[in-house]
């Protein structure tokens, strides 16, 4: 659409630099008409220099802004000088999504940003500040933010004689509604966790009004979890916080076979609530600390799925020896069959359920020459699953049982940007005759070639386990013949944002998202962060189940939607560590 106001390129390019000039004299006489000509004069200036928006709709291309402000002290009007703002433009620069936008201010506490129109979340954050987050609008206007203090909340850890206890002491907003495009977890920028002196004494500064929950741990027991308002006039709080002693419970664990491992829970009886728990137990002793009076189950689970329980109680603190011994030996054996003749897939599981739920399901891979044991079972009947094939088979000491698959096979070759893609795996999810899913996977070949042998006939999903290729899934019919078919890929294009904070601020280098996926199954890689620490995933993620971590921190995001999120990576590490 043509323009009525024509100006000069010159004329243009220094319109953004004049408002800042008026900005700069707010506070004379004069300051709401020059704020208005500011207006006029930001929304010409963006149409004019500022990168366009990508996409079809004239509205859309034109959605990029100047947005102008200053940071000011909210108890004496100061500029803050050197502060970061942060803004949620969502804008496109260069060909490159940018997820957010970031300006540092200057000695009279301004800023400028590009960002895109309307509403948007801004975060402010400077040294010796409580970060502050407001949503303004951001349409060529000026907006003026004061930064206060905060709060500081403090306090001691100590035992109920009043010594000092050990301990680490995290601060967390106790509601995660959100508040633009941050959430209120992101007020906490000033410190959220810390160790306890050597006196027991702790510190957190600069928080900001809000309602928190101080968690607490300590090697010598249990801290009760106190909520905590900060009110607005509220210049500093200190806690008292109570460490109680708990006991032990220590004994031996046996019956392990030589590369099987065990884990231990301590499960509070009648509801079944788990207090405390020890991961990685081979054979030999064990001690779990931390728990209170009361009656318990320790409740052992192996690798192999084998396990085992015993009841013990907490009286007055005293420690508590249990003893847990993995015994079953019955082992079911043989060999997998098509056509008469055993088969030597290079990746084939067979899971072993019983029919009775109190007994644990067991699983092992299918050797080279076709053979497959499954060793430490119960006596009891099983559903025998290879390929997505159900037996019927009761095991009971030494039984030997030969599962016997059909003909039905898929096989094809892997094209990546017209070249062949060794490595990696395929896995196919279909369903049969209502029953529960079919999910089998074989390994892809160096020469870029896959087989899934013994298929039962239906409808299958079938994926490249790699979700960021474009045309990674295939859909197929599979009836008693072999399918040849290749799968065709190129990068992924449809991606969609992800911004990583770890401590508060944005996460850098690379994080690993650990996904689960309906179709491509689990699937590890890294993605690379930019420095607001957003990254990008593939649109056909969605409905996975993701954990990010890096460097000792990780956060889970069940069932992902696909849009724009904020992740806050949360420390890992045990309380007792």
């Amino acid at each position: 659409k043509a323009h009525p106001l024509k100006l000069s390129s010159a004329a243009i390019f220094s319109l953004p630099q004049a408002g800042m000039k008026l900005f700069r004299s707010a506070r004379s006489p004069f300051y709401g008409q020059r704020l208005a000509w500011l207006l006029v004069l930001g929304a010409l200036g963006s149409m004019a220099d500022e990168p366009w928006v990508e996409g079809t709709g004239e509205d859309e291309r034109r959605a990029v802004a100047v947005s102008a402000g200053r940071i000011v002290d909210a108890d004496t009007g100061a500029p803050v000088v050197g502060a970061t703002v942060e803004v949620d433009g969502s804008i496109t620069q260069d060909g490159t999504p940018v997820g957010i936008v970031a300006a540092q201010t200057d000695g009279q506490g301004e800023f400028e940003l590009r960002v895109r129109s309307g509403k948007r979340s801004i975060r402010v954050r400077a040294a010796g500040y409580a970060t502050k987050l407001v949503v303004v609008p951001c349409d060529g206007g000026a907006t003026e933010i004061a930064l206060g203090r905060g709060s500081t909340v403090a306090g001691q850890l100590v035992l109920p004689d009043g010594s000092p206890a050990p301990g680490r002491l995290r601060l967390r907003a106790s509601r995660h509604s959100p508040l633009g495009f941050w959430g209120i977890v992101d007020l906490m920028g000033g410190g959220r966790e810390v160790a306890a002196g050597a006196d027991g004494s702790f510190r957190f500064d600069h928080v900001p009004v809000g309602s928190y929950r101080l968690w607490a741990s300590s090697t010598s027991g249990a801290v009760e979890d106190p909520v905590i308002d900060i009110a607005q006039d509220a210049s500093a709080l200190h806690l008292r916080l109570i460490v109680q002693p708990r006991a032990t419970v220590a004994g031996a664990v046996s019956g392990l076979a030589d590369a099987e491992m065990a884990s231990l829970r301590v499960v509070q009886r009648p509801d079944g609530e788990e207090v405390a728990s020890l991961s990685g137990v081979g054979n030999g002793p064990f001690r779990i600390a931390g728990i209170p009076n009361g009656r318990y189950t320790l409740v052992g689970s192996s690798t192999t799925s084998r396990s085992v329980d015993a009841d013990f109680e907490i009286d007055d603190l005293a420690a508590a020896h249990v003893d847990i011994a993995f015994r079953w030996s019955s082992q079911l054996r043989g060999r997998v069959l098509i056509g008469g003749v055993p088969i030597a897939p290079s990746h084939m599981e067979i899971v072993a359920t019983p029919l009775d739920d109190s007994k644990p399901s067991a699983t092992t891979w299918v050797q080279a020459d076709g053979s497959y044991a499954i060793a430490g079972l119960a006596d009891a009947s099983y559903i025998v699953e290879a390929r997505g094939n159900l037996f019927d088979v009761h095991v009971s000491g030494d039984t030997e049982f030969d599962l016997a698959l059909p003909l039905n096979a898929l096989a094809g070759t892997i094209w990546a940007e017209g070249e062949r893609l060794g490595g990696g795996a395929v896995r196919a999810v279909g369903r049969v005759d209502a029953q529960a899913p079919v999910v089998v996977y074989a390994r892809i070949g160096k020469d870029a070639e896959f087989r899934l042998d013994g298929l039962p006939a239906g409808e299958y999903a079938v994926a490249v386990m790699d979700p960021f290729w474009k045309g990674a899934v295939r859909h197929v019919t599979v009836n008693t013949a072999i399918q040849n078919f290749d799968f065709w890929l190129e990068p992924a294009d449809d991606l969609q944002p992800i911004r990583i904070l770890r401590s508060g601020e944005p996460a850098e280098g690379t994080v690993e998202v650990d996904m689960q996926h309906d179709v491509f199954g689990h699937v590890v890689r890294d993605i690379q962060l930019d420095k607001g620490g957003v990254g990008f995933l593939p649109n056909s993620l969605q409905g996975a189940d993701l954990r990010l971590s890096s460097g000792g921190y990780s956060a889970e995001i069940p069932r992902w939607n696909g849009a724009a999120a904020l992740v806050e990576l949360e420390d890992t590490e045990p309380p007792n560590s």
